[in-house]
This record gives C-alpha cells, sequence and structure tokens, in this order.
C-alpha cells in the first residue's frame, strides 16, 4: 500500500512535465499537413489559389493550435482532478505559454513538412524529432544540470525542454512570467524562426 502511495506522488509531481511530451502529438500530426497533400494529389489545387504561401501555412497552423489548446486544457484537468497534481499558477498565463510552445513545435513541424514527400517518413521523422528528444533530453528524467555541455546545448534546442520548465513551475511552484520569461521567448524565437523558414522553402509549385 504505502508504495503504490508513493508511485502516486510521484506521478502526480511528474505530470506537469509529462503533459509537455504529450503535447507534442499535435506536431507530430502536422508533419501530414503537406505531405498528405502531396500524396493524395491535392496540393495542386490549393497551389493554384491565389493566396500566399504565409496564409496557406497559416491555415494549416491554426487547427492543431485549437486542438492542441484543448489537449492543454484535458490534460491539467487530469492531472489536477484525477491525480491531485498541484497547480498553483495562474491557468491564463499556462495557456498562453502553451501557445507559445504549439507555435514553436508546429512551426519545426511545418519545415519538415515541407521537405518529405510520404506520410510514413513524416511520421517517422517526427517521432525522432519530437518524442525522443522529449523524454530524454528534456529534463523529465535526466536533470539537465547533470548533462554534458554538449547535450544540454541539445536539449535547450528541444522546444519540449522549455515547456517542461514552464509546466514545472506554473503547475509545482506558482510562477509567473517574471521567472518563467526566458523559456517563454526561447520558445517564440524558435516559432519565429521556423515559420520563417517554412514560408522561405515551402514553394507554390509542384516539384
Amino acid at each position: 500500500v504505502l508504495g503504490a502511495l508513493a508511485m502516486f506522488c510521484v506521478l502526480s509531481l511528474a505530470l506537469p512535465a509529462l503533459i509537455a511530451v504529450v503535447m507534442g502529438m499535435p506536431a507530430v500530426t502536422t508533419t501530414l499537413a503537406l505531405t498528405r497533400e502531396k500524396e493524395h494529389g491535392t496540393l495542386e489545387q490549393l497551389i493554384a489559389t491565389p493566396i500566399r504561401r504565409s496564409e496557406l501555412l497559416f491555415g494549416k497552423l491554426i487547427p492543431y493550435v485549437l486542438s492542441g489548446l484543448f489537449g492543454v486544457i484535458l490534460c491539467a484537468m487530469v492531472a489536477v482532478y484525477w491525480f491531485g497534481a498541484p497547480f498553483r499558477g495562474s491557468f491564463a498565463l499556462y495557456l498562453l505559454l502553451a501557445v507559445a510552445f504549439l507555435l514553436a513545435s508546429l512551426a519545426i513541424a511545418l519545415v519538415m513538412s515541407v521537405f518529405v514527400k510520404t506520410q510514413q517518413a513524416a511520421q517517422l521523422g517526427a517521432m525522432l524529432v519530437f518524442f525522443f528528444p522529449g523524454f530524454f533530453l528534456s529534463g523529465i528524467f535526466y536533470p539537465l544540470v547533470s548533462m554534458e555541455p554538449i547535450m544540454k546545448m541539445e536539449a535547450y534546442m528541444v522546444p519540449t525542454t522549455h515547456f517542461v520548465m514552464i509546466s514545472r513551475g506554473v503547475f509545482l511552484k506558482g510562477q509567473g512570467l517574471e521567472a518563467l520569461w526566458p523559456f517563454a521567448l526561447a520558445l517564440l524565437v524558435m516559432s519565429m524562426v521556423f515559420m520563417g523558414l517554412a514560408i522561405l522553402l515551402f514553394k507554390k509549385k509542384l516539384a
């Protein structure tokens, strides 16, 4: 009984960080946003429209951002009301920073979808980019302070790492933007850089 109680307590404390890994799912499906169009031959219809590249790509992002936000709310409710994880911060701030995380992850996924031509390759690439680094480089199971400098540098290049810090800070410590702004800024920079790359690399023409 004591072992089960201890496991329950550990899980309730680990859930805020695990939410960041779960929220990688929209990014995995976003990699299929353009590859599905390529495989089904419907990309020609999109290319023929007068909308600009940026409008097309942002249009692809919006449904995934909305579904991702719904997932954040659902995961937070399960963590708090089912597993008893403490939530000491501002939920509005948490949702705002979750949007920054989703934009960064989805922008990376869009860059991948520009290059990949098949859905199978897109899914495999997304697993390698989002899930494995999300588990092993984000600080969930292996503390960042104990990582080698090169490994730590790689960890900070993964959006999940920053959202793990945000999620733990808001859930467990009740931190505000004054403490979490470096992680929020990193996510915003990632989203702008990779979204700009996606717009730059995506060509409205068939290969």
